[in-house]
């Protein structure tokens, strides 16, 4: 039987916030002992949640457990923002405190013990309390400040370094709101970015190891790929490209938390890009393929980003496109159209939208392909389309 060991302490609290409601305040001594048997509930709920993971129960009903939990923290912590506040002495040697003091620290230090030891088990898709999101950046404070500092000295190129400086400046904005999740792989990326600014190629292997899968440092690795076999003969190309991608390919295994939940794990993106462009060499030497030439005017389509990479996706996989790479490929699209939605395109918009199609925009274009076809058999094919309607109609 799984056990809910906080719902007493959510009573606890719905009595704090009755007395700041205009209700008479209660006594230091009936608070005192309502804070000391909330601090009895959370190690209560430490031991049960010790003891559901080896209850026997399933997954699901532990991943259910553990997330509903997640919530209920999340949601007393914002409670406590609205109590009324006592001051009382904590203990004898330490200064004064206040009720909210007392309870956001047991609360966050809940969070945090559910989070560290069962985090494989709740939705951490949860928005993140700001209390325990403050909380949490301000242990990291230290290793922050020091990551920006090197960032300043280092002699990184620029998307590299403007990239990761804005996501550190964002996540440690004071009004930051973000999941749990986002927390979380925010904290593993300033453990694990501490003394990989030394060089261009171990910041970049620190940004692969922990799947920093921003679009804009996938469309820096593809440039930079390319760039490097430049000269190389086209069976050391495939060769190089064949490893990098095996290379890829065995680093991802299993779930791994990554910066945009959105989008599949860096190493995924890059060894399915190198897949495709093996498979491209393969078919014509490089040199050869046709250069995308400037386009004096763009195109407006009547179709989202989405749908447009899409339907590139569609052109690729039916092996429409030959053997030219996906960059050019991107690169073409990027110079000849625009959407109803963006006149101008950029290469890592175009890339992260091909490799992140979801299911609602492909049943999107499967609709519009389907009105083609109804349109292919109106035109050229009547006599279908007649019987299609009678059919209908019936």
């Amino acid at each position: 039987m799984l056990i809910n060991e906080l719902s007493a302490g959510e009573e606890i609290l719905d009595t704090f916030a009755r007395a700041g409601m205009g209700e008479i305040m209660q006594p230091p001594e009936v608070v005192s002992q309502q804070i000391n048997d909330f601090k009895s509930l959370c190690a209560k709920a430490r031991e049960a949640w010790a003891l559901a993971v080896f209850s026997g129960a399933g997954r699901p009903s532990l991943e259910r457990y553990f997330t509903y939990h997640l919530q209920l923290l999340s949601d007393l912590l914002g409670k406590v923002n609205a109590m009324p506040v006592y001051t009382f002495e904590a203990c004898d040697c330490s200064p004064q405190e206040t009720s909210n003091e007392i309870l956001q620290k047991e609360l966050n230090d809940l969070t945090g013990h559910l989070l560290h030891f069962f985090r494989g088990y709740p939705d951490k898709t949860i928005p993140a309390p700001l209390i325990y999101i403050r909380k949490q950046v301000k242990t990291l404070a230290a290793d922050i400040a020091s990551i920006m500092q090197s960032l300043t000295l280092s002699a990184l190129p620029g998307p590299l370094h403007s990239v990761v400086a804005t996501y550190l400046k964002e996540m440690s904005s004071p009004l930051l709101a973000c999941t749990f999740g986002e927390l979380l792989y925010f904290e593993k990326f300033i453990v694990g970015m501490k003394g990989r600014l030394e060089t261009v190629s171990s910041f970049v292997d620190g940004l692969i190891d922990l799947e920093f899968n921003h679009v804009e440092i996938l469309s820096w690795l593809h440039e930079e790929t390319m760039r490097s076999m430049t000269h190389m003969p086209v069976e050391t190309k495939i060769a190089a490209i064949k490893k990098k991608a095996g290379l890829l390919h065995r680093c991802h295994v299993g779930n791994k938390e990554v910066y945009d939940r959105f989008l599949p794990p860096l190493t995924q993106m890059l060894a399915n890009w190198l897949d495709e462009e093996e498979k491209a060499f393969k078919f014509s030497n490089p040199e050869q393929i046709p250069v995308c030439y400037p386009v004096l005017e763009k195109m407006g389509l009547s179709l989202p980003v989405a749908h447009l990479a899409c339907l590139v996706r569609l052109f690729v996989k039916e092996n429409l496109t030959g053997a030219t790479p996906l960059t050019e490929i991107f690169k073409f699209v990027c110079m000849a159209f625009s959407t109803k939605r963006a006149e101008s395109l950029s290469i890592g918009g175009m890339s992260k939208a091909y490799y992140s199609i979801s299911q609602v925009t492909a049943a999107e274009v499967k609709h519009l392909l389907a009105k083609m076809i109804n349109r292919i058999n109106h035109d050229y094919f009547p006599a279908l389309a007649a019987i299609s309607v009678l059919i209908y109609a019936c």
